[in-house]
C-alpha cells in the first residue's frame, strides 16, 4: 500500500521539481534580460560594433544623403580598421568622382557579408557599388533536415537570449578593471562611446585594445612565425550557388561588386603579382563584377597597430590606395539594371 503512494506520488514530484527548474531558469533569464537591456554597452568593442552593424543591415539606413553613389566596403576587421569613408569620399572627389557617400561594413572577426549584403539590397538600403575584400562562400549552408531543421540558428539565438555573452562580459570588463567600480564605469562610458564614434565615422574603427606598442606601431624587426615572404596569397573566388544568387541580384538591383586588395606586413608574404587571371576567369563575363589592383598591398611595420590591423596612419594609406584605384570604376556609374 505504501509503496503504490509512494508511486503515484513520483509523478507529482517530477511535475513540481521540473516546474521549480522551469521557474528558476526563467528568472535568471529574465534577470539576465534586464541586466542586458538596462547595460547595452558591458560588451567588448567588437561585438558592440558588430550587433551595430547587423542592425543597421537589418533595419537601418547607412547611407543618408540623396542622389549620392553610394559605396560600401564589405570584409574582416582588417577592412574595419583600414577603410575610412569620409576620406574615401574626399579622394574620390580629388580624383574626378562627385558625390560619392561610402560606408565601412567591416565585421570584427567575421569572414561572412552575404546575409547582411542582400538585406540591405533587398530592402532598397543597400549599395551601389559594393566593394569586397574578402571572398564570398563556396557553398550555401546546408539545407534544413529532419535531424538539422533550423541551418542558420544565430538570428533566433540573438532575439532568445540577447543576454548569453553578458556574464562573460562583465568579469571580462571587470576583470580588465582591476575590479574597481570607478575604473569599471569608466570603462563602460567609454564602450559607449566607441559605439557612437563608429556611428559617427561611418563604420570605421581602430582596434585600439589590440595595439601594445608604442604610438600604435609596431616595431621595424617585428616578425611573426607565420610569416612566410617567399609565398603569395592568391585570392580564391569560387564560383557556385552563393556566385550565381549574388550575380542574379545584382543584375536585378544595378549594383556592382568590385573587388579590391587587402593588406599585409611586408614580409608577411611576398608582393602579389599585378594580376590574378585565376580570378579574373572566374569573373569573365559577368558585368557586374569586376577586381581590380593586385589581391593584396603590403605595408612596412610602422603602418600597422598590431600584426593584422593597420593604425590610423596606415588606413589612410590604404584608403588612398584604393580610391586611386577604384575612381575609374566609380566614373562608369551605377551599372544598368
Amino acid at each position: 500500500m505504501g509503496d503504490r503512494a509512494l508511486q503515484s506520488g513520483a509523478p507529482r514530484r517530477i511535475a513540481r521539481h521540473c516546474f521549480l527548474a522551469a521557474a528558476v531558469f526563467g528568472a535568471v533569464c529574465a534577470a539576465l534580460w534586464l541586466v542586458n537591456a538596462r547595460f547595452p554597452y558591458v560588451r567588448s568593442g567588437a561585438t558592440l560594433v558588430t550587433e551595430m552593424k547587423r542592425g543597421l543591415a537589418e533595419a537601418g539606413r547607412p547611407f543618408a544623403r540623396d542622389g549620392s553613389l553610394r559605396v560600401m566596403a564589405f570584409g574582416s576587421s582588417k577592412t574595419l580598421s583600414g577603410f575610412i569613408p569620409d576620406l574615401f569620399d574626399r579622394e574620390a572627389a580629388r580624383l574626378g568622382v562627385a558625390g560619392v557617400e561610402s560606408y565601412n561594413f567591416g565585421l570584427p572577426g567575421e569572414f561572412a557579408f552575404v546575409e547582411e549584403f542582400e538585406a540591405m539590397v533587398d530592402r532598397g538600403a543597400g549599395p551601389d557599388v559594393a566593394l569586397l575584400i574578402i571572398p564570398w562562400p563556396a557553398e550555401e549552408l546546408p539545407a534544413p533536415s529532419v535531424l538539422r531543421p533550423i541551418t542558420h540558428n544565430r538570428p533566433i539565438i540573438d532575439a532568445v537570449f540577447p543576454f548569453r555573452k553578458l556574464p562573460r562580459d562583465a568579469f571580462i570588463m571587470a576583470t580588465e578593471s582591476g575590479f574597481s567600480p570607478s575604473r569599471f564605469r569608466a570603462a563602460y562610458a567609454e564602450s559607449e562611446r566607441t559605439v557612437k564614434q563608429v556611428a559617427l565615422d561611418r563604420g570605421y574603427y581602430f582596434i585600439a585594445r589590440q595595439s601594445h606598442y608604442a604610438n600604435d606601431q609596431l616595431p621595424a624587426a617585428f616578425t611573426a612565425p607565420t610569416d612566410t615572404p617567399g609565398q603569395i596569397a592568391p585570392r580564391v573566388i569560387p564560383r557556385g550557388p552563393v556566385f550565381d544568387r549574388i550575380s542574379k541580384l545584382c543584375r536585378e538591383r544595378g549594383v556592382r561588386c568590385i573587388y579590391v586588395p587587402s593588406y599585409f606586413r611586408e614580409g608577411q608574404y611576398a608582393p602579389a603579382r599585378g594580376h590574378n587571371p585565376e580570378a579574373a576567369s572566374v569573373l569573365a563575363g559577368h558585368d557586374e563584377f569586376a577586381i581590380v589592383g593586385p589581391d593584396y598591398l603590403l605595408y612596412p611595420n610602422r603602418l600597422f597597430s598590431d600584426p593584422i590591423h593597420t593604425n590610423r596612419v596606415g588606413a589612410e594609406d590604404y584608403t588612398r590606395a584604393i580610391a586611386a584605384l577604384v575612381a575609374p570604376e566609380l566614373k562608369k556609374g551605377r551599372a544598368a539594371p
